[in-house]
């Protein structure tokens, strides 16, 4: 199917100076409507990683079958089928090792999240827990933004002021 747009005719632009396109390069709205859905990419579904065991955390490795080794009295055939389950076994060895190692560490972040949920945490975490941590950037009733010192009253004095004494 062809499309007529900027200088698309026939001749590579040939029909530019006022012409009239044939009626081969000029496609109908039926067919452009087809050809339009035709073109759109549909893109390809992510690989199906699969699934091999159920919520396992533990992995015990299996031998591969005696059935599955190659004979030296095994036709090319037959030595092809073997390989061909053999790697098979071995894939699906090696997805239910990664679900369980999977399988391990979210059961250890779901314990750890079940211990931490029932504790209250405010501040930073070197605070008490619970207890709200006043704002280094808030002011006083009676202070001002940006006046240092602002808000506290003079320093009281501790006592009569006296001279220190050495010993001699």
């Amino acid at each position: 199917v062809r499309r007529v747009g900027r200088g698309g005719g026939a001749a590579g632009g040939a029909d530019r100076g006022g012409g009239v396109a044939s009626a081969a390069s000029v496609d109908t709205g039926a067919e452009a409507a087809a050809g339009a859905a035709r073109e759109v990419y549909k893109g390809v579904p992510a690989p199906k990683r699969l699934r091999v065991g159920g919520d396992v955390t533990e992995f015990v490795k299996k031998e591969l079958p005696k059935k599955l080794i190659v004979l030296e009295g095994d036709d090319e055939a037959t030595r092809e089928r073997k390989r061909k389950q053999a790697k098979a076994f071995k894939g699906k060895q090696r997805m239910a090792e990664m679900d369980a190692e999977q399988n391990a560490k979210k059961s250890s972040w779901a314990s750890f999240q079940s211990k931490v949920a029932g504790k209250k945490r405010t501040g930073f975490v070197s605070k008490k827990i619970g207890v709200k941590a006043k704002s280094m950037f808030s002011v006083g009733d009676g202070g001002r933004v940006g006046v240092v010192g602002s808000g506290s009253g003079m320093t009281a004095e501790k006592g009569e002021r006296k001279r220190h004494e050495f010993d001699k």
